[in-house]
Formats: C-alpha cells, structure tokens, sequence
C-alpha cells in the first residue's frame, strides 16, 4: 500500500509495476532489482523507527527502477559476462548463461554512487510530496551507520558503493532546509502501522 502512495509521485516507464516482495533473515538490506522488483529483508524492517523511514528506503529503491538503473546494471553485468566467456573461451553455452546470469543478477545488486545519489535526490522529493517533510528520515541513515560501522551486515558492496552515510545524512538535512515551509523539526512522524498499540 505504501508502495502504491508513493508510485503515485513517480513516473515509471511504460509497462513497470513495481512488486514489493519481503523475505525473512537477518540481513538489513533493500534492493530493486530486474522486472519491477522491490525486496526488503526482515533484518531491515524489524529495524525501522517510523513509517517515514521505512518510506525513504522504498522511494529509494523506486527511484532505481524509475531510473532505469537495474537495467544499466545489468547491460554491465552481460558485458563482464561476455568478455569473461571470451577470455577464457568457454564454448559451452550452459556455461556462459549460467555466468551470465549469476552475474547479471548479482550486479543489479551493486549501483555507482552517481546512481545511488540520483536515487537518494528523487526519492527525498517522493517522500517530501508523500508526507509534507522529511523528518524521520534521517533514522534510516542512523539504522545504517550502526550496522555499517561507517559492517558486514549489510551487502559487501554497501561501503564502497554508497556514499558516506556522513554525506547523505547532510545532504537530506540540507535538502530539507531548502524545502518547506513546515517545520522539519515538529513536524509529524508516523508510525509503522504493526508498532502502533490499538
């Protein structure tokens, strides 16, 4: 449902739904991937302090399928796979779809910080428009920084990928202090709708 909130401030290429799936563990990720595919692990969900935040990762993850970066991802992920096939001359065409996949898949996985910086400016202007503000938000970032270390909880990539969560944590402030006229500091947070007590 909040996908669909938040869809409504986007705009998907042709033909792209995106489909929020949720898998259980431990791991504290979120990834778009191929096909429209939004994932989010229960170590991330089970973390979130607000629905504020728990919208800033999705938008995110959103704005990497508006973008087209699963795509990109993998057109680089069939290139290495190619060229891995060529170099090493594996004739035998299991083989070379078998590393085709397993490379196009896990590369979907791995964005630039160029990309990754798009996502975070597109979906700090979806929640904006979603809620009026961005607090809240910011908890996301925090969630990340204690399970980074700034740790080998989140995807291997996440560090070297990513920019600082320093850096993003002060762009969003600096994002929110340009935007508005409501107050980022009063303003309202929402909780997740499984935390409220009826």
């Amino acid at each position: 449902a909040l996908a669909q909130r938040l869809a409504r401030h986007m705009d998907f290429p042709e033909g792209l739904e995106p489909r929020v799936h949720y898998l259980p563990g431990e791991t504290v990720n979120a990834f778009a991937t191929l096909g429209g595919r939004v994932v989010f692990f229960e170590g991330l969900v089970s973390q979130l302090p607000s629905e504020n935040a728990l919208a800033l990762v999705l938008a995110h993850e959103l704005a990497h399928l508006q973008l087209r970066h699963p795509i990109v991802a993998a057109g680089r992920g069939l290139t290495v796979s190619l060229a891995l096939a060529a170099t090493f001359g594996l004739a035998d065409n299991a083989v070379v779809a078998q590393l085709v996949e397993w490379i196009g898949v896990t590369s979907t996985l791995s964005y630039s910080r160029d990309q990754e910086r798009e996502a975070d400016a597109l979906a700090a202007q979806v929640v904006l428009a979603e809620y009026g503000h961005l607090r809240g938000a910011r908890g996301l970032f925090d969630l990340f920084r204690d399970e980074s270390g700034e740790s080998s909880a989140l995807v291997p990539d996440f560090r070297s990928t990513h920019p600082s969560i320093d850096e993003r944590i002060q762009w969003l402030l600096t994002y929110a202090e340009e935007q508005g006229p409501m107050d980022h500091e009063t303003a309202p947070i929402t909780p997740l709708p499984w935390a409220q007590t009826p």
